[in-house]
């Protein structure tokens, strides 16, 4: 065997590496990386699996440090190697106040700035989780090319929203799926906390099943108006019921 195969190393991409490339907003300044909150999340196990977040315990004050992270008032023990919290049955130990993207100033023009918003490290899990979930469809669809023509090219899908009256997603007027992951994770908790952050990944769940089943290209993008997005968007339903009206 040649030395060029002998010493050929397998590159191993995890999970986590969404965070040091989709969650952070096109302008954050050079000198700010996710690599450290990469670096804990490798090091101590933390993971979202099944609406629970998990991770190891053999590190000391490793609950005390996750607590202040996901601002979890009230840390129940689990007695196991790895602790279990689950963020939809224990409502009341999560601090709903403090569960809101953290948002700052950079310069933007000579006396203009731009505000910048962080997502809270929760939702930063759940996009993590989100991509391990669906990347076999991702990788898929990533290669796949439009082969219907439709009256709108695409729906640009932001902010979702159930029990909103009236609101019905035509998918029979959209052959492409655009995800805005940053905004997607970003915007829920602003106004309504983690139970809406809840609904709203269900429904982004049943609109990407829906785009698979079907064989509809789906594309997830870091930010909805990125030069990753195709041109020429259309209206948008910026507000939805969870109901699907052509389910053919």
């Amino acid at each position: 065997m040649s030395k060029k195969f002998k010493n050929k190393q397998k590159i191993i991409y995890l999970k986590e590496r969404a965070l040091l490339s989709d969650t952070l907003p096109y302008e954050t300044p050079a000198i700010f990386s996710n690599r450290y909150f990469y670096r804990f999340l490798i090091n101590n196990d933390v993971e979202i699996n099944n609406d629970e977040v998990k991770f190891n315990q053999e590190n000391e004050g490793i609950k005390e440090v996750i607590a202040l992270l996901l601002n979890v008032e009230k840390v129940p023990d689990s007695g196991i190697d790895k602790w279990y919290f689950s963020y939809k049955k224990d409502k009341k130990s999560v601090n709903k106040e403090r569960n809101i993207p953290f948002t700052f100033k950079i310069a933007h023009k000579e006396n203009d700035f731009r505000n910048l918003s962080l997502i809270h490290p929760l939702n930063q899990l759940m996009v993590v989780n989100f991509y391990d979930t669906y990347k076999d469809s991702i990788r898929y669809f990533s290669n796949q090319n439009l082969k219907v023509i439709t009256d709108e090219f695409f729906a640009r899908i932001g902010k979702l929203r159930k029990n909103h009256a009236g609101m019905v997603f035509d998918v029979g007027k959209s052959a492409l799926l655009v995800v805005d992951m940053q905004n997607y994770f970003l915007s829920e908790n602003s106004h309504a906390f983690i139970p809406s952050a809840d609904a709203i990944m269900d429904n982004i769940n049943l609109l990407t099943d829906f785009f698979s089943t079907r064989n509809r290209p789906i594309i997830f993008t870091r930010h909805i108006d990125s030069a990753e997005s195709p041109g020429g968007l259309s209206p948008m339903e910026k507000w939805w019921n969870g109901k699907i009206s052509n389910d053919d």
